[in-house]
């Protein structure tokens, strides 16, 4: 199953992302320039549109496969986690749509925030919200209306967080394509069919990191993710997270679950902590854009795209790690709030140093 689930996913990817990339070079359909742009030249963002597509077809293919096999029962899963995924894909499509209009027409970030919004209720009224949270905040089982706030509030943080880091070449996609094998391996481990969720998109997601890292805008290979892409794989990796953190099965998830659920998203989460922390401390609107994200700092300190991607990848491991060792041995909530100060006093210093060099060139 995840040898024919991944072809069809990888085949389907490459074969839309061709087709949609050709028309946009041949419709003029590219990305806008402005200030917080680091690429040069006419490239379209139509990634999203191609690569989200071929995970869900592959996906949907997987469900009717297992029905149809009555290997429902053999995977472990009841049948309501069937109708979740049948939710999940409901909630993906939803922020496909809305993602492509965005990509095409561009949207106020209120009306983002409202589509996504809606999806959560959506969510939880379908019983899909946040039960346990495992300790945070010394809390543990939490009742109904608590846990879909938070439910909502960690979905909209994931799906923001995750379009925020698309800022260079391969950085994205790579982040996710790491995420959802963690993913995928836990939850292969679970014996819990949503794995075959991570593995659609992980293999959906190959084809668009070679087009958009290797392409070569002169021969129309060139490509971005877009807000499609994006905000799509940050609704997706925050729904594997719930799955993982509400069906802790295997002995390695017993000690926090939710630690395990969701190290993969605390790079980004903290990128988006760290940028409304400088927007507070500066007196700026925390909703308008700018270029402060921890890759635009790595790139005003002179490293070219390649080397800024893989410190971030580096980083991004490195947070991972250090936090499933340490959760044995250290409160969860110690863990959490001084890891988010040093990140944001990190980004300070990094924010000093830029300025620094500013100024001396400037003076020079």
């Amino acid at each position: 199953m995840i040898y024919l689930i991944s072809v069809i996913s990888f085949s389907l990817s490459f074969l839309f992302l061709w087709k949609v990339i050709h028309y946009a070079y041949n419709h003029k359909i590219f990305d806008g320039h402005d200030e917080r742009k680091i690429h040069h030249g006419n490239i379209p963002r139509v990634g999203g549109m191609a690569f989200v597509p071929a995970a869900f077809i592959a996906y949907l293919f997987a469900l009717i496969i297992l029905y149809l096999k009555n290997e429902v029962a053999e995977l472990g899963v009841h049948a309501s986690l069937l109708r979740d995924s049948l939710f999940f894909l409901l909630a993906i499509a939803v922020i496909y749509f809305f993602g492509i209009y965005d990509d095409l027409k561009g949207l106020r970030y209120r009306r983002k925030f409202t589509y996504q919004i809606i999806t959560g209720l959506v969510l939880c009224f379908a019983s899909i919200y946040t039960k346990e949270i495992h300790g945070m905040l010394a809390l543990y089982h939490i009742p109904p209306p608590f846990g879909c706030f938070v439910t909502i509030f960690l979905m909209v943080l994931s799906i923001n967080a995750f379009n925020f880091i698309d800022g260079i070449d391969g950085l994205s996609s790579s982040i996710a394509i790491l995420s959802l094998g963690y993913y995928a391996f836990i939850l292969y481990l679970e014996k819990n069919y949503f794995y075959l969720l991570a593995i659609a998109f992980l293999a959906a997601l190959l084809p668009f990191f070679l087009f958009n890292v290797f392409g070569n805008k002169s021969k129309c290979t060139k490509v971005f993710m877009g807000d499609t892409g994006s905000t799509v794989l940050g609704l997706v990796l925050f729904l594997l997270a719930l799955v993982v953190n509400e069906n802790p099965g295997t002995p390695m998830l017993y000690n926090n679950p939710l630690v395990i659920a969701f190290a993969p998203l605390l790079l980004p989460f903290y990128d988006v902590f760290s940028v409304v922390f400088y927007r507070l401390l500066n007196a700026k609107n925390i909703f308008k854009a700018d270029n402060n994200h921890f890759h635009h700092k790595l790139l005003k300190l002179g490293l070219s795209q390649p080397k800024a991607l893989l410190v971030e990848l580096l980083v991004f491991i490195f947070i991972i790690v250090i936090t499933l060792v340490l959760v044995r041995f250290v409160n969860l909530n110690f863990i959490i709030g001084t890891s988010l100060v040093l990140w944001i006093i990190i980004n300070m210093l990094l924010s000093n140093k830029i300025d620094k060099n500013n100024t001396k060139i400037i003076d020079s």
